[in-house]
């Protein structure tokens, strides 16, 4: 990993030519080696709302963007909450989304990061 990668870029293959999607993500769960033993110590994972987004969408057969704004975002008329980029860009448009940046040593200023939709986040 570089240092422009996070713990769920490794996981996801988010810049890999197939990108994950939420049922790829829960069966490679199997092959996550613990770090710690279970039970012993907080650990915080988006991985496990990657794998409640399956569970959602297999019970269901809904997609999990549908599914919240149907049961969750529409009740509580909350009209412009988007699941993920590719939902923003088809229901609004991305074109006054904010860029964001990070600071590149190389070059010694700022580079522009691209948005990328991560599956299930």
């Amino acid at each position: 990993m570089t240092n422009n990668t996070s713990h769920d870029d490794a996981c996801l293959g988010v810049n890999s030519k197939t990108p994950d999607t939420s049922k790829s993500v829960t069966r490679k769960l199997r092959y996550l080696p613990l770090n710690v033993p279970l039970r012993t110590k907080f650990q915080y994972s988006n991985l496990m709302y990657v794998a409640a987004a399956h569970l959602v969408e297999t019970l269901t057969g809904q997609w999990i963007g549908d599914f919240v704004r149907q049961r969750i975002w529409e009740p509580l008329r909350m009209g412009v909450t988007f699941y993920g980029i590719d939902d923003l860009k088809t229901r609004r448009g991305a074109e006054n989304l904010a860029q964001g940046y990070r600071w590149d040593k190389e070059t010694n200023g700022y580079v522009e990061v691209p948005w990328i939709d991560q599956p299930g986040q």
